[in-house]
């Protein structure tokens, strides 16, 4: 006769959990199920910014600085006739005594080009008179442009002057009879100047006009 040996009920509640575990890995394994983490959103957004070699995109590269385009800067205004000229630099240079000078404006136009502007007349009564006149690249003409033409060779002797500093052209024109009618004409890049003499009739000058009125254009154009 035999005898049938049975477990404890203790035994196996005991053993009841373990049993379902390994039932639970078990079926899970079988379906396929990943159970590895899922990327968060900050660690997408990472891995999207860089390309298969690891350099970042085009959204993510820093683009260099441009620089600046240099252009040279505009030309300045001369100053008006009388603000450049003083009556004691005039009269210093022609070694004579003259009064405050005149404000005014000419309009001239010369060998295709006209311009407005700013005169200063010293004189002498009875004797002479000497005006000092100034344009620069804004008082000319709007399409013709700046120009610094040969004075009119109309009665008159013209010689071109290399001496006067600061002058990119120079000439001096004086009358081919008495009295004395004189003209230097002095310019740099933008500005025109004119020294212009005029002795009165039956009146004899001193010194070296030409030279002189040299002199005084070098030290116009210096304060420009």
């Amino acid at each position: 006769m035999r005898t049938h040996r049975l477990w404890p009920a203790a035994l196996l509640l005991a053993l009841a959990p373990v049993l379902a575990a390994c039932g639970d890995d078990g079926d899970q394994k079988a379906d396929g199920n990943d159970t590895s983490p899922t990327p968060s959103a900050s660690t997408a957004a990472t891995s999207e910014a860089t390309d298969a070699t690891g350099v970042p995109t085009a959204s993510t590269a820093t683009a260099s600085p441009t620089k600046a385009s240099s252009a040279p800067p505009p030309a300045k205004d001369a100053p008006a006739a009388c603000d450049l000229a003083t009556a004691r630099t005039v009269a210093d240079a022609y070694d004579l005594t003259l009064g405050a000078g005149h404000p005014g404006v000419n309009l001239s136009k010369e060998d295709g080009s006209s311009w407005r502007g700013t005169t200063c007349m010293f004189s002498v009564p009875k004797t002479v008179e000497i005006t000092i006149k100034v344009a620069d690249a804004g008082d000319f003409e709007p399409g013709g442009g700046f120009a610094c033409p040969q004075p009119s060779e109309k009665s008159a002797i013209i010689e071109p002057v290399d001496d006067i500093d600061g002058a990119t052209k120079a000439w001096w024109r004086t009358s081919d009879a008495p009295p004395l009618r004189a003209l230097m004409r002095a310019c740099t890049d933008d500005v025109l100047l004119d020294i212009q003499i005029d002795y009165a009739d039956g009146v004899n000058y001193d010194g070296d006009p030409r030279t002189e009125s040299a002199e005084l254009a070098g030290l116009l154009l210096s304060n420009l």
